[in-house]
């Protein structure tokens, strides 16, 4: 699919003449890259587009304002502070809606890169990030902090200990035995305030995952950094937990595993692109989509064991972000609410009408043929197109589902299935 570059602004252009001034590079003939800094995400607010090295982004009154950033051509090291330090990962060609904590709000530096020097891949800094262990939940108790390869937590003192923990940068192998054996966990950047499912008091190993010959290539999404530095720490055990799932390869909750906890626009960065088969949804509701950022057929799912991941995602999932109940719930008795909710608009609109039994048919209820979106509140439920449950029938897990693809203006018959 080609995606749609915004167009730089006239701003843009100016701040680009601006910038070129300033620090005196005639080096844009001799690359061809081009790099867009939005200051809002989804490439929102100001923008300066650079076609040269920028050492320091403060010389444009850009210092850490991107939130969002596009590529039109050329390979870029971006990184958070002057002069190419600090977190450093390298953008190629595509949109970036949105960044993670390294970068969200902290870019002060970049410069397009040559993909080969020497016939070899150039050598760049890669940092991989830290994670911070815990012995309690929510953040509590002992704390031990790495930021490399460990094969055996005994040597830290800290074997089967971690009951949670914060990935600030870097994607983790998490595994129960010594050496990256056992049993072995994904996690991304993101807070856990749990781990649950066969890690709780169990880790033994940990080590970043690095991609071979290549520095990490930033996708967007990630944990988003709110706070200055200086202020996390401090009020990090008074912070609300956060939503977390858990996907596994197989079905039954079992094979390799990648803990989530943030909004991941593309599986392919954590290499898990359309290989879930079941999950673990620990709390929180959110919204899988069959293709990357946001996009393809989607549903929300809320908490829950899936031992098997309904048809529309089972090995579709391609991207994942957190969404949330109807707010219309809160101070809805169940009886008024209702098991299901089905609804002749899409997005929960129009006529609402709530189910809380098999129904056969629609026509007697006067929607037969016109449900557009449905929220399931509790339950499996199997929705049919035609009467006594026949013709095409999908299973819907509790959620919110804002769109029914080929299912709109169809259903006309409902079973708690569970």
């Amino acid at each position: 699919m080609t995606n749609r570059i915004p167009k730089p602004s006239a701003v843009s252009l100016v701040t680009l003449a601006t910038f070129t001034l300033l620090t005196g590079v005639a080096t844009s003939a001799a690359h061809a890259g081009e790099i867009s800094l939005f200051e809002g995400a989804g490439f929102g607010g100001r923008v300066v587009t650079l076609r040269a090295t920028a050492p320091s982004v403060s010389n444009v009154g850009f210092n850490d304002r991107t939130s969002s950033i596009v590529v039109r051509s050329g390979r870029w090291e971006v990184c958070s502070d002057d002069n190419f330090k600090g977190d450093c990962a390298i953008f190629e060609p595509g949109q970036y809606a949105s960044l993670d904590g390294r970068f969200d709000k902290r870019v002060s530096s970049a410069r397009e890169v040559e993909t080969v020097v020497a016939g070899r891949p150039q050598e760049l800094p890669v940092t991989v990030g830290t994670v911070d262990l815990y012995g309690q939940p929510n953040f509590r108790g002992r704390s031990a902090r790495i930021d490399h390869d460990v094969n055996n937590f005994t040597t830290m003192n800290f074997n089967d200990r971690t009951s949670s923990l914060v990935v600030e940068g870097g994607t983790w192998e998490m595994c129960t035995d010594a050496g990256y054996r056992g049993t072995c966990r994904t996690f991304g950047p993101g807070r856990y305030p749990s781990l649950g499912y066969g890690m709780e008091k169990a880790i033994s190993s940990a080590r970043p995952v690095v991609r071979e010959q290549a520095p990490p290539v930033v996708h967007g999404g990630g944990w988003r950094r709110d706070r200055q530095d200086q202020d996390r720490d401090r009020d990090r055990d008074e912070a609300p937990a956060q939503n977390s799932i858990v996907l596994f390869t197989n079905d039954g909750i079992r094979g390799r595993s990648i803990a989530v906890a943030n909004d991941i626009p593309d599986l392919s960065a954590l290499n898990f692109n359309d290989m879930a088969q079941s999950m673990v949804i620990e709390n929180g509701f959110w919204e899988f989509c069959s293709d990357s950022y946001y996009r393809g057929t989607c549903r929300v799912v809320g908490p829950g064991q899936y031992q098997r991941m309904e048809p529309a995602l089972y090995r579709s999932v391609s991207s994942i972000r957190a969404a949330s109940r109807d707010p219309r719930d809160d101070g809805r008795d169940g009886a008024a609410r209702g098991d299901v909710e089905l609804f002749t608009g899409a997005n929960f609109t129009g006529t609402r009408y709530p189910v809380r039994q098999d129904m056969s048919t629609f026509t007697q209820g006067g929607f037969n043929d016109k449900i557009g979106s449905v929220i399931v509140n509790a339950g499996q439920w199997q929705m049919c197109i035609d009467a006594d449950y026949r013709g095409s029938c999908t299973v819907f897990g509790p959620g919110r589902y804002a769109g029914l693809g080929g299912l709109t203006n169809q259903l006309s018959s409902i079973r708690r299935i569970d």
